[in-house]
């Protein structure tokens, strides 16, 4: 099956359109991300765009005009905490950040590896991913795995591929 035989689900903004692209080149998947119908990806991308409303309505953090909600990261589900390592360990474009429900910031030092968490014009526990992510200073996992958090992606930057499914 080709391509063109499929649909896929524009992660900017959730619309479903029938995949043009040749095999290997959708800027919205892979092949294992796309969907043999449109009701089927029309279904998948009503229910995650109604879980990030859902998240983001209840946030005490306010999304801020411009930034779009990529990925929630929710403390009672804990397979979208698992995710959460894993998509912070994966290249990360400019333009996203990493919004805690404690109202921390982890943004991606753009020299090093290494992550910092920022409130404003505070900066605090520099730390490196890949090393220690239950580093017990920075107690990442453990803040995530608490109050939760959204990945998200400012406008203007090409989001990045996560799974619809």
């Amino acid at each position: 099956m080709s391509f063109h035989d499929k649909f896929h689900i524009n992660p900017a903004n959730g619309a479903v359109d029938k995949c043009r692209a040749k095999m290997g080149e959708c800027p919205f998947g892979s092949y294992d991300q796309h969907f043999n119908d449109r009701r089927t990806a029309q279904n998948v991308a009503e229910r995650k765009l109604q879980q990030f409303h859902d998240w983001t309505s209840r946030s005490r953090v306010p999304q801020e005009p411009g930034w779009h909600t990529e990925e929630i990261f929710d403390p009672s589900r804990p397979e979208t905490t698992e995710l959460c390592t894993i998509v912070l360990r994966g290249p990360l474009p400019a333009g996203t950040r990493l919004v805690m429900e404690n109202g921390w910031e982890l943004v991606r030092d753009g020299l090093t590896s290494g992550w910092y968490f920022t409130k404003g014009e505070d900066t605090r526990f520099m730390f490196s991913l890949e090393k220690d992510i239950a580093n017990p200073v920075t107690n990442f996992s453990g803040v995530l795995m608490e109050v939760g958090g959204r990945l998200e992606f400012q406008e203007g930057t090409k989001p990045m591929h996560i799974n619809w499914r």
